[in-house]
């Protein structure tokens, strides 16, 4: 019975060692949330950017695509978008130069995860939902670098506009 016990776990570890072989997956394939807790990389409580403005003065990291960078003399401001929306996030190579010097690198559609405390913006955005808030930058990571130049701008005018040309063939 000693040995039959002894074979038995060791079919067990086999079928546990197949099943996590089968649980891997490329990081390209997955979402940001789930790149970022598979990599064990976010700082503080994560939460989706649409909830940002329920957690002011609150240390956060959220994970998304990078959607837009704009470079306003010396303070770059981020648009990082997840499936529940868009949310600013601000660098200052005064207070965080690491944060910022990878954020002057960043490129649209590349995966991050941006942590750090939620503030009141100075001049608030009426025409977005995050708008009277934004993130201030004191870690990012780069979970997802697209690796070349996408053909096209990703955007929901460019979705609906392929919607609307869907049954075209050339």
């Amino acid at each position: 019975t000693a040995l039959a016990l002894v074979e038995r776990k060791r079919r067990e570890e086999k079928r546990r060692e197949a099943t996590r072989n089968r649980k891997e997956l490329s990081l390209s394939a997955m979402r940001p949330n789930a790149i970022a807790r598979a990599l064990k990389l976010v700082v503080g409580s994560r939460v989706p950017c649409a909830e940002a403005p329920a957690q002011l003065k609150q240390t956060i990291s959220v994970c998304g695509w990078v959607h837009r960078c704009r470079n306003m003399g010396g303070l770059l401001f981020l648009d990082i978008r997840d499936r529940s929306g868009i949310v600013q996030v601000v660098t200052s190579p005064d207070k965080f130069p690491e944060a910022h010097s990878l954020a002057e690198q960043l490129r649209s559609e590349w995966v991050v995860s941006v942590s750090g405390p939620v503030q009141e913006r100075v001049e608030q955005n009426k025409k977005l939902a995050t708008g009277q808030v934004e993130i201030v930058a004191e870690s990012i990571s780069v979970l997802n670098k697209v690796s070349r130049t996408l053909p096209f701008e990703v955007s929901s005018s460019f979705l609906a506009l392929l919607l609307l040309h869907r049954h075209s063939h050339h």
